[in-house]
């Protein structure tokens, strides 16, 4: 596996070590550290591939997104995010971004996520592109998972584990 960093990758990471030490600031009572994976996913709009049992079908969209990432939760609602993934369109993305979930019920959290991805543009033009979707995320003590739904586009779970 050969990561890709070219100036675009770079300075996303960049912005986002930036981001993560800015907000290390915030409440210290309420934060925590998660490392997650990358995310299995599933493609809904392409109309020719919803069974996903034939071998074109698999290889138009890649649905196991191996990848490594941090969420920086900064309270109870918002969190830091950025890692790096395979995509679905079998490139490299490095990402980062906020989440924001105010709604609560039990370990359960639901909001939006909004974030900036590298690797979708055959050109490198531009060089990351914004993401908006909904999100969901349950927590119980050092493990946990998130979801990321972007309506008739993709459904996707990560895995994560709590550092502190």
């Amino acid at each position: 596996m050969k990561i890709n960093f070219d100036f675009h990758v770079l300075l996303v990471i960049v912005l986002g070590l930036f981001m993560v030490f800015f907000v290390m600031e915030s409440r210290a009572d309420e934060e925590s550290l998660w490392l997650t994976t990358g995310e299995w996913s599933r493609h809904d709009h392409n109309t020719d591939c919803t069974a996903w049992t034939t071998p074109q079908c698999r290889e138009k969209y890649r649905q196991n997104n191996t990848g490594l990432g941090i969420q920086f939760n900064l309270d109870a609602d918002s969190s830091f995010v950025a890692g790096w993934y395979n995509n679905s369109v079998h490139r490299e993305s490095v990402y980062m971004g906020m989440t924001y979930a105010p709604w609560h019920i039990g370990g359960a959290k639901f909001g939006v996520m909004g974030a900036m991805a590298t690797g979708y543009t055959q050109y490198g033009f531009p060089p990351a592109i914004p993401i908006a979707s909904l999100y969901g995320s349950y927590e119980y003590e050092r493990f946990g998972l998130n979801m990321f739904w972007l309506p008739t586009v993709v459904v996707a779970i990560q895995l994560k584990v709590k550092v502190f």
